[in-house]
This record gives structure tokens, sequence and C-alpha cells, in this order.
């Protein structure tokens, strides 16, 4: 939900290695660390080593198939789950789940091109709205752990992108725990609802 938030905000999009695959940041010994920052500092400030690990191509492979050397950083033993491999071969996978958005933002110009508006919406509910010309993109988000409805009324919904298993019904958007949904849109008027 984060990584779909950042990129349908305005300006330019950038992943760092890993975003894709839902890599968290690596928790390193101080005998791991290669950052100067991170020696100088540690353990009040680890350094950037953390975000800098290799990405884990194979679960079943030493180093995670990056090399079949020694890598510069390691791999940490919880990445491996989150391979390359293993995410290409589960369709629920955040590596499906970006790709999905990517292709989304790609074919609507308002993500990549449009203004923003903030929807008012409940806590909380984050909204906005993104036109470029006469295209329309609403986006709603749940960053909470409870299920939300957003009600998409007086107006048409061309096209959906249900995330995180959210999905759009009757004109409403069903937002799981930290659920996200963006809908083009064909009329002008623009009315929301949340319960």
């Amino acid at each position: 939900m984060l990584l779909a938030l950042l990129a349908a905000l305005r300006g330019t999009l950038c992943l760092y290695q890993g975003e894709e695959l839902g890599l968290e940041e690596a928790q390193l010994d101080l005998s791991e660390l290669r950052d100067p920052f991170g020696i100088a500092y540690y353990p009040e400030f680890p350094g950037r080593d953390g975000c800098r690990t290799p990405i884990p191509w194979r679960s079943d492979a030493p180093h995670a198939g990056f090399t079949t050397g020694t890598p510069w950083l390691p791999v940490p033993r919880e990445h491996f789950a989150a391979s390359v491999a293993d995410e290409e071969a589960n369709p629920a996978s955040t590596l499906h789940a970006w790709r999905r958005f990517a292709q989304w933002r790609k074919a609507h110009a308002a993500l990549r091109l449009g203004t923003l508006t903030r929807l008012d919406l409940p806590e909380p509910l984050l909204g906005f709205e993104r036109r470029h010309g006469d295209e329309r993109v609403v986006a709603f988000f749940n960053p909470s752990p409870e299920p939300r409805r957003v009600a998409i009324s007086d107006r048409r919904i061309l096209a959906a992108l249900e995330g995180n298993g959210a999905r759009v019904a009757g004109g409403e958007a069903l937002l799981p725990p930290y659920g996200y949904v963006f809908a083009a849109l064909e009329t002008v008027d623009m009315t929301v609802a949340a319960h």
C-alpha cells in the first residue's frame, strides 16, 4: 500500500532496490558493516548498509543466488523468502502487485502527469484525485488494520485497479486493512463518502 501511495503522488518515481520485493532493511552486526558512518556510530546509527544488501535472486542458492563468490554485504536469511524466483512464482506477491500497479500507472497520464487534489475523507483513510486533460483517476488508501468502505458515487467507473485484496463493487470501494484501490472515472462531478 505504501509503495502504491508513493508512486501515485506527484513527482518523479524512484524505487530503491528491493522495494519491489517488499524487502525490509537488514539488521547487520558491526562486523558485517562496510559503511564508514555506520561503523563510526554503531549501534546508535548503523549506517546505510542495511538497505544496500544484495538482491535475493533464489532462495535455494548460496547468497540467495546473488554471487558464487563472497558478496560485499551479506544477504540476510530473512530476505531469502522474498527472492525474485519465489515472488515470480507467487501471483499474490509484492513483485506482481508492483508490476500491476506500474502498468496501471503507465497507462494513465493522470497518474504520471496530472494535478493532485486531496479528497476529504474521515481518518484514517487517504484519498485524492489525479487529473490530466479529460482523464481522472481517484485513489483511496486504508492505512489501518480495520477494513473500510468508500462510496464512489455520482460517476461512472471506467476501470479499476484493486490492490491488496481491495475491490470495487456497486459504486463502492471495499478496502481491507492496508488496502488501496485506483479507479479511472468518466464524469466530472465527484462525491465521496466513507464509513
